[in-house]
């Protein structure tokens, strides 16, 4: 079983926390039915539902990150996780489902004529 592990990397800017992700990874791996660990901050928190597609953990405490890896190889449902992650790619990130969002759905909704 596979999984994908992300954690977010912070670098002070002028007294501001930055961090920085990849949302193109994360969506390959769902494409790949790869489920994935991410921490609890970022626009990865927000694509990853805890539980159905990954798991997350608290960001910057790594008895968090210990504790989520051991559920997951514990967790007797991973194979519903890669099955969740596969589905939740098919149905939200697919290069049509982005077409049809960007250049139907979205101009409609702004009452833009293509």
């Amino acid at each position: 079983m596979k999984i994908l592990l992300v954690h977010n990397t912070y670098q002070q800017s002028g007294g501001e926390d930055l961090v920085f992700h990849n949302e193109g990874e994360l969506l390959e791996s769902f494409a790949n039915a790869t489920p994935a660990l991410v921490s609890d901050i970022g626009s990865l928190a927000e694509i990853v539902e805890h539980g159905k597609t990954g798991l997350k953990f608290e960001a910057g405490n790594t008895n968090s990150l210990i504790k989520t890896v051991e559920i997951f190889l514990n967790d007797s449902n991973r194979q519903e996780l890669s099955l969740n992650a596969r589905q939740t790619y098919l149905a939200n990130y697919t290069p049509s489902t982005n077409y049809k969002i960007t250049n139907v759905d979205l101009p409609r909704k702004l009452h833009i004529n293509p």
